[in-house]
């Protein structure tokens, strides 16, 4: 069954409950069930892959991504995928064979309900809630999209349906999608896609934002000398360090130590694992992320110190997932999300990737956003010409109205008072 975007919208009647602004917790508890701890072993080896990749690549020392949010994009698109591009984008997952279909939808649901609640209560718009998860799909208007498949998206991963218009008005559609992200992150990620990204021949955009705001269970104090920080062993700087000291989650091998610091609302926790001097920063790294130093937790007092500290960044990270074994999204020829849309089937143009974080004496902020770009299949995005006009050039003003030439002249050097 095929709905143009604007009738399912019009047609959809949701209760509080469904609305898909934000994922919301409800009063009733959700026990977890064998499928989705299954969908989240399956997120946190992919956040294994993501990371190594990234950090392979990154030209910056200090990174952080959100493979959550990552995946939530690229979950929302494998309903829509058919044949040889559902199967890279669940393999890249990490998804098990018999865990597709109703049982992963059913699954994320799921997940996404357990991790968007708060020890405290509800979850909801205007609440200030500790967690916000934000799933959009912006579609363009008076194109014909499956039904299912925006239901899908609707029932099971809270998304919100947004009719556009990327042929004629690409740059207000550009701007909305900023203005949902940066009040879904509380302001922190701001201007996100950037000009170019959206074009006329784009059809979707799949848009996933998660926020959360924590506070330390346990304060930490933060004197007013500073202490060095050793970059390398032989370069240090000299900097804030917050102090804290009580009973935590502590683990620790010949080559780390590791420690879990619990959050007031009790369902998150941040965790550091620290390499021994002269030890790898990624043995301890992959200690983290394949959940070594859970297994070796014990209650320990420790007195921690730690650097308060700040990170954001952006990432296009379609050579990532290609080099993690999703191809056949990306190439026109071979692009099937026929279960998107059959009207021009589109094909995945580009992921953009963006995060930010601030660790303080307070707690924790973090922000994430992802946005995946389906593009006409039948308009392939073109390398643009590259033209630095950094040697003498001529230039002139012209009337296009009428050709006529009202200024002429060149640049020989832009600082002449320099020299």
């Amino acid at each position: 069954m095929l709905l143009t975007i604007g009738s399912l919208i019009q047609s959809a009647a949701l209760s509080p409950a469904q609305r898909p602004a934000a994922v919301r917790s409800t009063p009733v508890e959700i026990v977890a069930t064998a499928d989705q701890k299954r969908l989240v072993a399956a997120v946190n080896a992919f956040a294994r892959d993501l990371q190594n990749q990234m950090t392979s690549t990154a030209s910056a020392k200090n990174t952080v991504t959100s493979p959550a949010s990552v995946a939530m994009a690229l979950l929302m698109l494998l309903p829509g995928a058919r044949g040889e591009t559902a199967d890279e984008i669940a393999e890249t997952l990490r998804l098990p064979t018999d865990l597709r279909g109703d049982r992963l939808s059913e699954a994320a649901r799921l997940l996404l309900v357990r991790t968007a609640r708060t020890g405290s209560g509800g979850f909801g718009e205007g609440e200030n809630p500790n967690v916000r998860i934000t799933n959009d799909i912006w579609c363009q208007q008076g194109h014909d999209f499956e039904a299912d498949y925006l239901k899908t998206l609707r029932h099971d991963f809270y998304a919100h349906a947004r009719a556009v218009d990327f042929e004629h008005e690409t740059e207000t559609v550009r701007q909305r999608i900023n203005q949902r992200i940066k009040g879904a992150t509380n302001g922190r990620i701001a201007e996100f896609v950037p000009r170019g990204m959206i074009q006329s021949s784009t059809r979707a955009v799949l848009s996933n934002a998660i926020w959360y705001r924590g506070r330390w269970v346990h304060d930490f104090y933060q004197p007013k000398s500073h202490e060095p920080f050793y970059v390398t062993p032989e370069r240090k700087i000299d900097g804030p360090v917050m102090h804290t000291q009580a009973d935590f989650f502590y683990a620790e091998s010949a080559e780390w130590q590791a420690i879990q610091l619990p959050m007031k609302d009790r369902a998150m926790a941040f965790e550091i694992v620290l390499p021994r001097a002269g030890k790898s920063l990624t043995t301890a790294e992959n200690a983290l992320l394949t959940g070594e130093h859970l297994r070796r937790r014990a209650a320990r007092l420790v007195h921690l110190t730690m650097p308060p500290f700040q990170i954001d960044g952006r990432h296009r990270i379609r050579q990532a997932l290609e080099a993690l074994g999703i191809r056949s999204a990306f190439d026109p020829k071979r692009a099937d999300f026929s279960g998107i849309t059959k009207d021009t089937p589109p094909v995945l143009d580009d992921l953009l990737h963006g995060t930010w974080l601030n660790v303080d004496d307070k707690g924790v902020e973090a922000a994430a956003a992802t946005v995946a770009v389906l593009a006409s299949g039948a308009a392939i995005r073109e390398e643009p010409i590259r033209m630095a006009a950094n040697r003498p050039f001529a230039f002139a003003i012209r009337d296009r109205r009428t050709d006529l030439l009202l200024f002429v002249g060149r640049l020989e050097n832009p600082r002449p008072n320099a020299e």
